[in-house]
């Protein structure tokens, strides 16, 4: 997919003289930073950010976003 975005995005630049970055933003969650394969991403991105700002809101469910989007129980 990044692939295909990042030949999508050169196209578009080649056409429109332009440059196009393709950036992300992470969550800094150890079981989500897990899931990411660097070594592709890096090929194809210009940016990835690995925001920290939701790390209050740690938990062990990889499929849930740790930050203010997830609605936890009371402590």
């Amino acid at each position: 997919m990044l692939r295909t975005i990042r030949e999508h995005l050169d196209e578009a630049g080649s056409v429109d003289d332009q440059s196009y970055l393709l950036t992300s933003a992470l969550s800094a969650h150890e079981s989500h930073l897990a899931r990411v394969e660097f070594d592709v991403v890096q090929e194809y991105m210009d940016v990835v950010n690995v925001i920290t700002y939701g790390m209050i809101y740690q938990h062990d469910d990889p499929d849930l976003p740790p930050h203010e989007l997830v609605s936890l129980p009371a402590q």
